[in-house]
């Protein structure tokens, strides 16, 4: 079992993700995709896994070795995605009955598998909220209530929604919503947009943690 030390410095306190998968090339792959987003565990068998099975999102191959791994998907209370070569809708009707929340059979892509870990924690975190464009304009629906967004706010929630529960820096916000080739952005300008975007949908959903940035959390 190996897992990753966050960096001091990082930028975001990352989501935790526990790979569990016998096939060393396989496991490498995904932890080497995805340890930018994530916090990530390794394990190669059940009893590796035991002890991190309350990372946020679990990933988990059906056959480990000789070893079954669907008695241990009852015993995970977090997101759980089976990935497994067998595709046959008993396994997976069984797989889906006992709790896990997906089930990505083998071969995959790892950018479907990303977009599949995103639905999930969109639809755990965020059940009643949707971004959409609306008659050429950006709009929110929130508790049931459609409220038009600026361009900027807009780029803003879809960050905050594709990253639930993540505390982003003010400094990767400013990264990824401003383009490089703008012009010079102050840091004022971040606390004024998140402000006004605060009064639009409730400060109580945005949660400023002082001194390093913003976590959503509907």
């Amino acid at each position: 079992m190996v897992r990753n030390n966050l960096d001091k410095d990082s930028d975001v306190i990352l989501m935790t993700l526990l790979i569990i998968e016998d096939d060393d090339a396989i496991r490498k792959e995904i932890k080497t995709f995805f340890k930018a987003d994530f916090d990530i565990a390794e394990a190669a068998s059940i009893k590796e896994a035991l002890p991190y099975l309350d990372s946020d999102i679990i990933l988990l191959d059906l056959n480990l070795g000789r070893e079954s791994s669907l008695p241990l998907i009852p015993k995970i209370e977090s997101a759980c995605i089976v990935i497994s070569v067998q595709d046959d809708e008993q396994t997976i009707v069984r797989a889906l009955e006992e709790g896990a929340c997906d089930y990505v059979t083998k071969p995959f892509s790892l950018n479907v598998l990303k977009a599949r870990i995103n639905a999930i924690l969109r639809r755990n975190n965020n059940q009643d909220i949707y971004l959409n464009i609306k008659n050429g304009e950006p709009i929110i629906l929130i508790d049931k209530k459609e409220i038009i967004l600026t361009k900027k706010e807009y780029q803003i929630m879809s960050l905050f929604l594709n990253n639930s529960s993540t505390v982003l820096t003010r400094s990767l916000i400013l990264e990824h919503i401003w383009d490089k080739d703008e012009a010079f952005v102050e840091d004022n300008t971040l606390t004024v947009t998140m402000s006004r975007l605060k009064n639009k949908i409730g400060s109580s959903k945005i949660e400023t943690v002082r001194g390093i940035g913003y976590r959503w959390k509907g």
